[in-house]
């Protein structure tokens, strides 16, 4: 494997850890503006995360491993998700192991331990929270599920590389809108039909 496709690893994870903050920022940035707001700026989730990092770790009473190991399994999933996906090279040293199917069960994964960790609190805020996430898991994991099946029956596989290369080498091939431009033209019912007779139910002639 060559160094290049171990650098695109690096840079791509280093990318989604850094790009995730500041899409959180230009996203409230956004919506400030068209609320008439001047907005905290793009890097205010960056000044966040420096904030809270400087905090010590406060633990409610009562919680066990699912509260404690939840930050540190949703940080892990996302960087693993973040190298399998391949934004910036498809020839990489995880090239072989990025599966649709995983991508899709590591984000539920992260999904279910931030539930779990909102339950572990045993607060009714916590169970609140929790609710919220699997409600959304439950809508947007049956979307991701039929966005992997679309993405991978051309290609013939679930493997993103592969599925990324057969697009860039043949964009003829992904999943396409149908084409609408081929509609069903009625002949007038008092024209007459080729043996003379006039026609009882108009059938449908194709451009």
């Amino acid at each position: 494997m060559s160094t290049l496709g171990y650098a695109a690893v690096a840079l791509q994870t280093g990318a989604v850890v850094g790009g995730a903050p500041l899409l959180t920022g230009l996203m409230r940035q956004v919506r400030a503006r068209l609320e008439g707001r001047a907005g905290a700026g793009v890097l205010q989730p960056w000044r966040d995360l420096r904030k809270l990092l400087r905090r010590e770790a406060v633990e409610p009473a009562g919680t066990g491993p699912a509260f404690r190991t939840a930050p540190a399994l949703l940080v892990a999933t996302t960087l693993v998700v973040g190298a399998l996906v391949p934004l910036l090279a498809t020839d990489t040293p995880v090239a072989g192991r990025a599966d649709l199917i995983l991508v899709v069960a590591l984000l539920a994964l992260g999904t279910v331990t931030l539930a779990l960790a909102g339950l572990d609190t045993g607060t009714a805020f916590g169970g609140m929270g929790a609710s919220r996430e699997m409600t959304i898991a439950a809508l947007v994991e049956p979307t991701l599920l039929m966005a992997v099946f679309a993405l991978s029956t051309p290609a013939g596989t679930t493997n993103l590389p592969t599925i990324v290369a057969d697009v860039v080498h043949d964009p003829g091939g992904s999943p396409r809108p149908p084409d609408r431009s081929r509609r069903p033209r009625w002949p007038s019912p008092c024209s007459p039909r080729p043996d003379g007779c006039p026609w009882t139910t108009p059938p449908p002639t194709w451009n």
